[in-house]
């Protein structure tokens, strides 16, 4: 179907913004995706503390409460954790010298986008688009979107992710 669009059936030329915007063109024939351009910067300092101490009390309580998490109705909170734990298991898995301030930061920044991206995009979206920069954490969080029932397409700014074979294999 992306051959219909004129930019050739390889993909080539294709951005993650235009593929977006294409996508989000598709209204009419059945793909309904929800174009996300980035995931946004930490940039509220009053939530990020919040969910700094949230994720601290748990590397310190050694378990994953919702005391602390403001999800947006709509979204399982009891679903939410248990995605939030098989996600954080499998980054702890995977980097090397984990320190507890590297996991805490990486819980903090999923934090921070669940609560942002979700309150977003609440309107009954089931496929996403996500462009911008992606690492691991962007990766890790898309997984997380994915096992709350979510498609999720990566449309990274440039070329593939480095990642290791295990997450993309996920």
């Amino acid at each position: 179907w992306i051959g219909n669009a004129g930019q050739g059936d390889d993909c080539s030329g294709w951005t993650g913004e235009s593929l977006g915007r294409y996508l989000g063109s598709c209204m009419g024939s059945g793909i309904h995706y929800r174009y996300i351009r980035e995931l946004p910067l930490l940039t509220e300092n009053d939530r990020i503390r919040r969910l700094s101490e949230t994720a601290a009390g748990w590397r310190k309580e050694g378990k994953l409460t919702k005391e602390g998490i403001r999800l947006p109705s709509g979204w399982n909170m009891d679903d939410f954790l248990e995605a939030l734990e098989a996600v954080d298991r499998l980054f702890r898995k995977r980097a090397a010298h984990l320190s507890d301030t590297i996991e805490k930061n990486f819980l903090v920044k999923l934090l921070y986008w669940a609560e942002t991206v979700l309150e977003a995009v609440t309107d009954g979206w089931t496929k996403w688009a996500i462009g911008g920069s992606i690492g691991t954490a962007e990766y890790l969080f898309a997984y997380l979107v994915v096992r709350l029932g979510v498609d999720v397409l990566l449309l990274p700014e440039k070329g593939k992710p480095s990642l290791s074979d295990e997450l993309r294999g996920l």
